[in-house]
């Protein structure tokens, strides 16, 4: 291969090409695609404390089994570093080019850094073409001034630990450009110390430097080249520039990616995310000994225990604790706590590790917030009051600014995501009271009064221009011309259609045409043009909330219509989605931090938005799993079970005799912009106000109970046959002999129960009829589809695996 001055080495079907050239410097590697896009995989360069960088060069090229070995050294003044790359690129399409590195120091120690760089040849360099996942959307986030404002025409680098994918993608006119790593650090792991991400101009017009630097550097956030380098809404903090003494002998290992495709493929990141879940995502998280059906119940007992307040409203959940204040939606879900709390008990009551008088209480406690609100908390024009505090229920916003004190501010307005999102809790405990005691009281139906009041009223203020604001006055005029309220309206429009079904079948079918007039008119064209943005009520950037609304009015509308149309859209909400989420297990927390200590792992968290930089228990599922069942999208199926394990398994939990305690966030960078937190890699632990050091949201306790039970523990799609286990229970084999009947194989997890029998709480989706009949183990009952629906909990033998066969009637 050394004679030889230009070796064409590999091409895959997709026309991405790697050669080889050599000249008087060495030997120079490329990737290219159709002739058109071409990048250079630099030798390693070492970067001296000064900034002074040294370069190396490729001196040997061998071809090896399964690819190439490229060897070469780097010179600096006490030794070498000498340099093994093994390159294997798969033949197939929308593979990437895998970079496997050995790094060792041979003699002298070295201080300093190292950088792994490749060039864009020919590439524009501008910043709405520039994709960082989770951090920065060039293509919705550039030009409108939210932070962070990296830049490549004057530099820019990020630590890898603030990404869910340690990535850049950067989209030329000739080809859309991946390059991304399996982790935030090589390996041996040094806590602390992670790669930085970046780019910078080339020295001619056109064309840039992207790198992973080891350890890292941030610089030129804003795009003017200062170094300003942390991202928030009021707080800066100076950029880091870190080194590291490496001592004679010593070697790292890494891995990194390249992946080039057609321009088409612009601002996709999913593409990578899902090759990464295929190939390195397995079992990493330690489960819990208890199953999270049994961990639910113990949230549902704190926040029944310690939220639960009688002199707010009559009776209702305040949030934060000690506030003695209580709001619809967003962070406080006062109405969700109740509504939550009645759906587990008539759902898990036979399964719930709370005695049945307990749970019982906690019901009737529950019953009188929903029904105080849905009476009391009315307003003359059919709304519901926001907020409530002893003097009663009013308008009203939080003041999140207000660190001190968190006031509400009483301006007579409304946010159509925290209305819409609580009055369906209002329909979902009604569904759930009428199918544990049909006849009981009309309570459920007071609440649905009250939630269809509210869709009412939104109905007469859609936007000129079509969709819903995000935030009202009381009279109806729009505070925001921006249509961010549209997914949360879609979801409760689908919501009132079912509810009607039955009841009043043409204000059902109107329902169901609103819905999809609002997709029509606002959502989809924000879905198509990857716009994400004001799903968190305090972040003014593209946020993973509004992504998963957007795909949750996709799948409602989907269920709705079966117009595949909705679900093809979804897709791009799933990928965005995808794009917060962690893919692997951060390393490098400090040994003294409470993610070492607590052995915390952040495998299938993840994170807010670039304004909100933290970990938190808000759970992607149960849309992104249905998306991943209706559409076979294994990727989507699998993120959503991790992200529900994340956010309820325990990992982060505090067992208290009040119950399980959930706290609102783990730290996972250094930045942060209040003093909740004391440093990376520690749970924030309550909000030290009104006196407590351990006051807490009530959302992270109820949030993602209630994410569970819309998933339960088994998932079953009837139309596609296709089935997963989320918790206790693992499906081995789905089968569908005939449209008429769905087979299951299921076999206990380690976190079952591991003796008698354990409850197994059953889902299945879009069903053909009334009843099924379900054989479990030669065992055999008639069950009523709505049941199957909403849950139904099933008596299951752990002796041996099961099987159950469901059966149309």
């Amino acid at each position: 291969m050394q004679d030889s001055s230009t070796v064409r080495y590999l091409n895959n079907e997709a026309g991405t090409t790697l050669s080889a050239t050599r000249g008087p410097d060495g030997w120079s590697l490329y990737v290219a695609r159709e002739q058109e896009a071409r990048a250079t995989i630099e030798p390693p360069h070492l970067q001296l404390p000064d900034g002074t960088l040294v370069g190396g060069r490729w001196e040997t090229l061998t071809s090896v089994e399964g690819g190439l070995l490229a060897q070469g050294t780097v010179a600096h003044a006490a030794g070498r570093v000498q340099c093994d790359l093994r390159l294997v690129f798969d033949s197939s399409p929308e593979q990437p080019l895998a970079l496997d590195w050995q790094i060792d120091f041979v003699d002298g120690p070295f201080t300093g850094a190292l950088v792994y760089g490749w060039t864009l040849h020919g590439v524009e360099r501008d910043p709405g073409r520039l994709d960082l996942p989770s951090l920065h959307y060039g293509c919705a986030t550039y030009g409108t001034g939210m932070f962070p404002h990296p830049d490549p025409r004057s530099g820019f680098a990020f630590r890898a630990d603030r990404m869910a994918q340690a990535a850049l993608h950067y989209s030329a006119a000739t080809a859309t450009w991946s390059i991304f790593a399996p982790s935030e650090t090589p390996e041996p792991v040094v806590a602390e110390q992670m790669y930085a991400i970046g780019a910078t101009p080339t020295e001619q017009e056109t064309g840039l430097r992207v790198f992973f630097r080891y350890p890292q550097q941030e610089f030129g956030h804003r795009g003017d080249g200062s170094d300003e380098a942390y991202i928030g809404k009021e707080t800066f903090a100076p950029g880091e520039q870190v080194y590291r003494e490496f001592d004679a002998g010593s070697t790292l290992r890494s891995t990194f990616f390249v992946l080039c495709r057609p321009p088409a493929a612009a601002h996709d990141h999913a593409t990578a995310m899902r090759f990464l879940w295929r190939r390195y995502a397995g079992p990493r998280a330690a489960r819990p000994e208890q199953t999270l059906l049994s961990q639910a119940g113990r949230h549902i007992r704190w926040f029944n225990r310690r939220l639960y307040n009688p002199s707010v409203g009559g009776g209702q959940y305040e949030s934060p604790e000690g506030s003695g204040t209580a709001m619809l939606g967003f962070v406080e879900q006062s109405l969700l706590m109740a509504s939550t709390t009645l759906r587990y008990a008539a759902l898990c009551a036979a399964a719930a590790p709370l005695p049945p008088d307990e749970l019982r209480h906690y019901c009737e406690q529950a019953a009188g917030a929903l029904t105080r609100w849905a009476t009391e908390g009315r307003t003359p024009e059919g709304l519901l009051y926001p907020a409530c505090d002893r003097s009663g229920y009013h308008f009203g916003y939080r003041n999140y600014g207000d660190y001190e004190n968190l006031t509400i501010v009483r301006d007579e307005s409304l946010d159509t995501i925290r209305l819409a999102s609580e009055a369906r809790s209002l329909l979902a405990a009604a569904w759930s009271a009428q199918l544990a005691q049909p006849r009981a009281s009309e309570e459920p139906q007071i609440w649905a009064e009250a939630a269809l009041s509210v869709a009412r009223w939104i109905v007469e203020h859609r936007l000129p221009k079509g969709g819903y604001a995000g935030r009202y006055h009381r009279t109806g005029q729009p505070l925001d011309p921006y249509p961010s309220g549209t997914s949360a309206v879609i979801g409760l429009f689908a919501e009132c259609a079912r509810w009607l079904d039955e009841r009043d079948p043409a204000t059902s079918q109107r329902y169901r045409e609103l819905a999809v007039q609002a997709y029509d008119d606002a959502l989809g064209a924000l879905i198509a043009a990857g716009v994400f943005g004001g799903g968190t009520l305090d972040a003014s950037c593209p946020d993973r909330e509004a992504a998963i609304a957007a795909l949750d009015a996709c799948i409602t509308l989907y269920e709705l219509t079966d117009d595949p149309r909705f679900l093809e859209a979804g897709r791009g909400a799933a990928d965005n989605i995808l794009s917060y989420t962690f893919v692997y297990p951060i390393t490098t927390f400090g040994a003294d931090s409470d993610a070492s200590r607590r052995r915390i792992s952040t495998f299938g968290a993840s994170t807010v938005s670039p304004e909100n930089q933290h970990l938190d228990p808000v759970s992607t599922a149960p849309c992104l799993l249905l998306y991943g069942l209706y559409t076979g999208d294994d990727v989507a199926v699998h993120a959503a079970v991790e992200t529900l394990h994340w956010t309820l398994d325990g990992r982060w939990a505090f067992d208290e005799p009040d119950g399980l305690k959930q706290s609102e966030q783990l730290l996972h960078t250094r930045w942060y912009y209040n003093t909740f937190f004391s440093r990376r890699g520690d749970v924030r632990v309550g909000m030290p106000l009104w006196g407590r050091s351990d006051s807490e949201h009530g959302w992270p306790q109820v949030v993602p109970t209630a994410a569970f039970l819309g998933t339960g523990q088994v998932v079953l799609d009837w139309r596609t046959g296709r089935a997963v286990g989320v918790d206790g229970w693992q499906v081995s084999q789905s089968q569908q002999p005939s449209e008429r009947e769905v087979v299951l194989k299921l076999a206990p997890t380690d976190s079952a129960a591991d003796q008698g029998h354990a409850a197994m709480c059953l889902k299945v989706l879009r069903l053909p009829q009334s009843r099924l009949q379900l054989d479990l183990n030669g065992e055999r009952s008639i069950v009523q589809s709505s049941q199957l629906e909403h849950g139904y909990l099933l008596d299951v033998p752990l002796s041996h695996n099961s099987t159950l066969r469901l059966s149309q009637q």
